[in-house]
């Protein structure tokens, strides 16, 4: 079976690629430009798997166009909570979540780094923000900068990690 990515390194790569490792298989990767084509790529039959971010399929699951199995997060998804975890299906150890950060030049003043944060949880905790992350299947965190810079470490080493283990240098 074939599965489609981003390309080499990419969440979708990474996330099927860790899949492959725990579930003892061989899916084949066929790399796509993008998000986009990769999950067309399965909808027109070329590829048999896409470890699509939520929100980039959720419009698709809706209207019956793909039929999700699994979610690759460690507790089901608020929005499809009949999908069952990767680990409830069988691979208690998997889980791979996507996330997005703001992140801003080394040397940029304190002063400058407490505004943009401010806006930030200010939007983050807006309702309208707020709903139209949980409409997509995410949710804002709003962390310090200390805290998501500990975060960020933690998920550089486990991806730096996840990319030995599956001896993904060479690719």
């Amino acid at each position: 079976m074939d599965y489609a990515s981003a390309g080499v390194g990419t969440v979708t790569f990474l996330a099927a690629e860790l899949f492959n490792a725990q579930a003892g298989i061989r899916l084949r990767q066929v790399p796509y430009k993008g998000g986009c084509e990769s999950l067309l790529s399965s909808l027109r039959g070329e590829t048999q798997v896409y470890f699509s971010p939520l929100s980039v399929a959720l419009g698709h699951l809706r209207g019956n166009r793909v039929r999700a199995l699994a979610v690759t997060s460690k507790t089901r998804m608020p929005l499809v909570p009949e999908v069952p975890t990767v680990a409830e299906s069988g691979y208690p150890n998997y889980e791979f979540n996507l996330w997005n950060g703001l992140l801003v030049p080394a040397n940029t003043p304190k002063e400058i780094i407490a505004t943009i944060r401010n806006a930030v949880v200010t939007a983050l905790n807006s309702p309208e923000v707020r709903n139209r992350l949980l409409e997509m299947g995410s949710t804002g965190v709003g962390s310090r900068p200390e805290e998501f810079g500990v975060f960020l470490k933690s998920e550089v080493e486990g991806i730096a990690n996840v990319a030995k283990k599956l001896n993904l240098g060479g690719q």
